[in-house]
């Protein structure tokens, strides 16, 4: 299940960084409607099983601005297969609609105008073809060093650290038979390109375009409903199979 949301943006500006907006209005609207749920989200760096795109139509990206240019608006798809979270930022969506936001600089005062839920086919076969509809990406974080290395779908390493990384995120949630599944899980890039995006004044190395998971279906519907990669709480990874 997915949450799409209709945002009007009437001066027509966003800042590069855009997902870093959504993500300060998601945490300031949980913060003031729903204190509980973001504490258990945000108080520690535990992972988050959900993921969000934003769907800027007809946008022209300059240097460090993006100008949308027929409509003034953009769609953001938040997805989960976690009933409960669901319902929550349903609700608090629903509290945001139709009240000011002031994202400040040249973008200025924006507003939810819609606010509806979209059902998702149910995955039941081992092989799905997706497109990304968030990019997707591969990190390779060093606990010490605490420093990052980014890959995309052209490095060697790609698909192992997306695997290793997914262990790390879903051991815990689905227990530790998951890992013998994502040991067989493949990553097949079918139609992608690599890309820089801007995210907190960093410039990070992701893949976008069409992929092919073949795995057990639980856990395809898995990646498809909560990302695939890092940072997916954070506007990436998100899939639609197709």
């Amino acid at each position: 299940m997915r949450i799409k949301l209709v945002m009007d943006v009437p001066s027509k500006v966003l800042p590069i960084d855009y997902r870093r907006k959504i993500m300060m209005m998601i945490k300031m609207s949980l913060s003031e409607i729903d204190k509980e749920l973001f504490h258990d989200l945000f108080s520690s760096n535990q992972m988050k099983h959900y993921t969000f795109s934003v769907f800027l139509p007809n946008a022209k990206f300059v240097q460090n601005k993006v100008y949308l240019k027929n409509k003034s608006q953009l769609l953001v798809n938040f997805s989960t297969n976690d009933a409960e979270i669901l319902l929550h930022f349903y609700n608090v969506f629903q509290a945001l609609k139709n009240k000011v936001i002031d994202w400040g600089d040249e973008t200025g005062e924006v507003k939810v105008v819609q606010v509806n839920t979209v059902s998702t086919p149910k995955i039941n076969e081992k092989t799905v073809i997706c497109r990304t509809l968030s990019p997707i990406i591969c990190r390779d974080h060093n606990r010490e060093t605490r420093k990052d290395w980014f890959f995309d779908y052209r490095d060697k390493e790609f698909q192992e650290i997306l695997r290793r990384n997914l262990k790390i995120k879903l051991t815990n949630k689905l227990g530790p038979h998951v890992v013998y599944d994502i040991d067989k899980l493949v990553i097949e890039p079918l139609a992608m390109k690599q890309t820089v995006v801007s995210h907190y004044e960093k410039k990070i190395n992701v893949s976008i375009g069409r992929l092919k998971l073949s795995g057990e279906p639980y856990l395809l519907e898995e990646l498809i409903s909560n990302g695939l990669g890092s940072m997916c709480g954070s506007g990436f990874g998100l899939l639609e199979k197709i």
